[in-house]
């Protein structure tokens, strides 16, 4: 159902803002493994199984690559597995490439989800806040460019229907694309010129001019921006003795202590909160099915 994707914007980009910043930083295993096991069961919830299996798959031989070349370059581990031409291939390198690996995989698991919940409609209205030129200029480009695209193959159809394109040896194909592309150029620019009319005739630039959005600040909006920027203050203050983790010379002791313990758990609950808005709302609209 992507539940997630109709929040509001601004909720969703703090919130993958904190996931990837999570993703990125955590040098600690059971971090890694957190943010790892959350995105893959989130995909889950959202793509399906079968997707996130088979993105998996795919990934695999990027994380062994990684896992494998990691020691070879990297030999700053003190516990040496064997050897390769008088240099160690240690069990901390190993161990150290295996948990970057599955870091990265994470990273784009995540951003694949970020990719099925968002679409061009929320990054304009992100960039009109950020600014309004930036947003018209994306707006444009993102209509501009598929024109640009059925522009051209119409130009290059009505050429070959007048007998105009030649393509018997490179000089004539060279020539060819150089008269399709000088065609394209003119017509971008009087289409500009004619936006530019339009727009001028629709008051844009004028003070006060005041636009319509349809996203609307709900109470679920703001509960999810306060968690996601709770966690965000919870990593800056914490980055140090929480999310660093030593594997050189030796694998540094995982710690146990009650302040990792909790910020364990915190990290799982906040990296669940995607499955469980779409978990309730799967349920939601089953007992809801079932009463008609």
């Amino acid at each position: 159902m992507k539940e997630l994707s109709y929040y509001h914007p601004a909720c969703i980009y703090m919130f993958f803002a904190a996931i990837f910043l999570f993703a990125v930083i955590s040098r600690n295993p059971v971090f890694i493994v957190i943010s790892f096991a959350g995105a893959v069961i989130y995909s889950s919830s959202v793509l399906g199984i079968q997707v996130i299996l088979t993105e998996i798959k795919k990934l695999l031989p990027f994380m062994l690559v990684i896992t494998a070349v990691n020691p070879l370059i990297n030999r700053y581990g003190g516990t040496p597995l064997f050897f390769i031409n008088d240099s160690a291939f240690t069990l901390e390198a190993l161990i150290y490439g295996f948990f970057i690996s599955m870091m990265l995989e994470a990273v784009f698991i995540w951003g694949k989800c970020f990719n099925t919940i968002n679409d061009s409609e929320k990054t304009l209205y992100i960039a009109s806040y950020l600014s309004r030129t930036l947003s018209i200029i994306i707006s444009m480009s993102l209509r501009f460019i598929p024109m640009l695209k059925i522009k051209l193959n119409e130009i290059k159809n009505t050429r070959k229907a007048m007998g105009l394109y030649y393509c018997d040896n490179l000089y004539e194909k060279i020539i060819s694309h150089l008269t399709i592309i000088s065609v394209l150029l003119t017509w971008s620019i009087e289409n500009s010129v004619d936006t530019a009319a339009s727009m001028r005739s629709r008051g844009f630039g004028i003070r006060g001019r005041t636009s319509y959005s349809v996203f609307k600040m709900r109470k679920p909006d703001v509960m999810l921006i306060t968690v996601s920027v709770i966690f965000i203050i919870f990593m800056i203050i914490s980055n140090k003795k929480v999310f660093e983790y030593s594997y050189y010379p030796y694998l540094q002791e995982i710690s146990t202590d009650t302040f990792h313990i909790i910020s364990y758990v915190f990290s799982a609950l906040f990296v669940l909160v995607p499955t469980v808005i779409e978990l309730r709302s799967r349920i939601i609209w089953k007992l809801l099915k079932s009463k008609t």
